[in-house]
């Protein structure tokens, strides 16, 4: 056989969507090409920025006459993990104090999102059906984590697409409503891909139905920094969990706050309910690790750690992150007064500001730029799609000032080419929408036509109807007399079929009755016959104890006479 036939039944799977699109806007040549996709942040020439902090960690890091390449432990860097989780929970947190946080090092957060279902599913107790609830929407490679380790996936209710925020209610019902110890993946701060976040009220609220149910608490924690700028901030809803004693574990992820994103540097923190159970999970989870990936990559650890643990440069490393998510936020405030003030776009954007991070969840449900090539015609295409679009203020014509929000994108830090193929594709949406709404407007005439005609045709119907229901009452009637004649025939031949079989029943049972008598009589001639046999045998042996009795008396007189004479004749011998 030849070797290659073996692997001929292996199915061929569809790319990441994520990284196909990143390869397909590398390839493609478009001078005006804009990744509005990939959740990286870009500085305002568009390229990667290293931070400040991390640079000079790098620096110091590069001096030390300390620096080896050798393998870390199993579990990781351990001053690197100490440090994370009380970045996490904060250094006076209650559970690190007293040895409840177990901590491993990670491939990122994906390597801490996979390392922590791979746990769950060999040890978690699960309440039935072996389930873990996830948003709707989420993280699309929280899908694939969960599957792989033989894990269904329920989805609870996350966004509403008509009020543009958390649909609360339903999330907090569906909650309420799991089996009591279900397990549900929440995510710490900037939610991915919404951009919304449960106020601290909410987490309050959820975290009361967690704590009543038992259920169990996965955060994804892929943004701490992001949401608000503030790393204590954006770690509350972790620690108010940790705080309760709610069962829970944590991904961390520094790809995004630190800008480590090919380092892949993470942490897995479980909270257990003692330094022993945290130990027995730590073997566990060294086991898992070991067979995996052995040890976890070192330099993205080392760099952090340095960060974490000096106090100027995590000061400076703070004040990046802040930077970073201030920068976030004044685009989306700039970008909503555009599209609203200058260029008075149709609809509500309101959303662009009320959501947070790194990511805008469109209420046009998929606004995005694709790339192809067109062997025919050796060109490329660059398409916006638009699936719905809404507004309050149809009208019927529309102006846009194009080369002013080109300006202000390059002022935002959108080079010219990347600031007119957006202004392009989102004018392009914009038009067609338009086009379309304007198409399929009518006058206030034909309306009215309209309206009159569905008035007459309804009038007419109504006539219609009313005849089909009068006609079908009267069928509906014979139908029904016909089916009560053919009932009452029903009714009296069962009668009659149960006279017939009362009368044979009645009849059984009298000749059985009469046989019974006759037998019955037979016995008691039997039982008399017997009796008498049985009183002539008494009186039989009577006579003869009778008899004995007289023959065993007259021998005992006879004895005792012959006894008397006997000594009667001694006495006078003696004498």
């Amino acid at each position: 056989m030849v070797s290659g036939e073996f692997w001929d039944g292996i199915p061929n799977m569809a790319e990441d969507e994520m990284f196909a699109m990143m390869a397909t806007f590398k390839r493609d040549p478009f001078p005006k090409k804009v990744n509005l996709g990939a959740g990286a942040y870009r500085d305002e020439e568009g390229k990667p920025w290293v931070l400040p902090a991390v640079k000079k960690a790098h620096a110091l890091l590069i001096d030390s006459p300390t620096l080896d390449h050798e393998y870390l432990p199993i579990a990781g860097l351990a001053e690197f993990t100490s440090s994370a989780a009380k970045l996490m929970f904060a250094g006076e947190s209650d559970a690190i104090k007293k040895g409840r946080v177990m901590s491993i090092q990670t491939i990122s957060g994906t390597g801490a999102n996979h390392l922590g279902a791979f746990f769950l599913s060999r040890f978690y107790q699960f309440n039935g059906e072996r389930e873990v609830y996830i948003s709707r929407p989420t993280w699309m490679n929280h899908h694939a984590i969960f599957s792989n380790v033989g894990i269904t996936l329920v989805e609870y209710p996350y966004y509403n697409a008509e009020t543009q925020a958390i649909d609360f209610d339903r999330m907090l019902s569906t909650m309420k409503n799991a089996p009591s110890r279900s397990i549900f993946v929440l995510h710490a701060c900037a939610h991915n891909p919404t951009g919304l976040d449960p106020s601290q009220e909410q987490w309050t609220a959820i975290a009361d139905i967690m704590f009543a149910k038992g259920h169990y608490a996965f955060f994804d924690a892929a943004y701490q920094g992001f949401a608000t700028g503030d790393l204590d901030k954006d770690a509350w809803a972790v620690r108010e969990f940790s705080r309760r004693g709610i069962a829970m574990l944590v991904c961390q992820s520094f790809a995004k706050n630190a800008g480590l994103y090919g380092e892949r540097v993470g942490a897995l923190h479980i909270v257990g309910k003692d330094e022993e159970t945290t130990k027995n999970m730590k073997s566990q989870l060294s086991l898992l690790t070991r067979v995996e990936f052995s040890t976890p990559p070192a330099y993205g650890a080392k760099l952090v750690n340095l960060i974490l643990n000096d106090a100027s440069l995590y000061e400076e490393w703070k004040r990046n992150v802040r930077t970073m998510a201030g920068r976030l936020i004044e685009v989306r405030k700039e970008f909503h007064r555009l599209l609203t003030e200058e260029l008075k776009t149709p609809g509500n954007w309101d959303h662009v500001v009320n959501q947070i991070g790194m990511f805008r969840y469109h209420p046009l449900e998929h606004l995005f730029l694709r790339s192809a090539w067109s062997n025919q015609q050796n060109q490329v295409w660059h398409l916006a799609h638009l699936r719905r679009f809404t507004t309050s203020r149809p009208r019927l014509d529309f102006h846009f000032d194009t080369h002013h929000f080109v300006q202000r994108l390059e002022r935002e830090g959108l080079n010219r080419a990347q600031a007119e193929g957006i202004m392009s594709a989102i004018a392009e949406v914009i038009d067609e929408s338009i086009r379309n709404m304007t198409s399929n407007m009518v006058t206030k005439a034909d309306q009215e036509k309209q309206h009159y005609t569905q008035q007459v045709d309804f009038a007419q119907l109504k006539s219609e109807l009313q005849l089909m229901e009068k006609n079908d009452l009267a069928i509906i009637k014979a139908e029904n007399d016909r089916l009560l004649n053919d009932i009452e025939k029903l009714k009296q031949r069962l009668r009659e079929e149960i006279t017939r079989t009362q009368a044979g029943v009645r009849l059984d049972l009298n000749l059985e009755k009469g046989r019974l008598r006759e037998d019955s009589a037979g016995q008691v001639l039997k039982i008399r016959e017997v009796d008498t046999r049985i009183e002539q045998e008494i009186a039989g042996l009577r006579t003869a104890i009778q008899a004995s009795k007289a023959t065993t008396l007259q021998y005992i007189v006879g004895v005792v006479t012959t006894c008397s004479a006997l000594l009667m004749a001694y006495l006078r011998f003696r004498a």
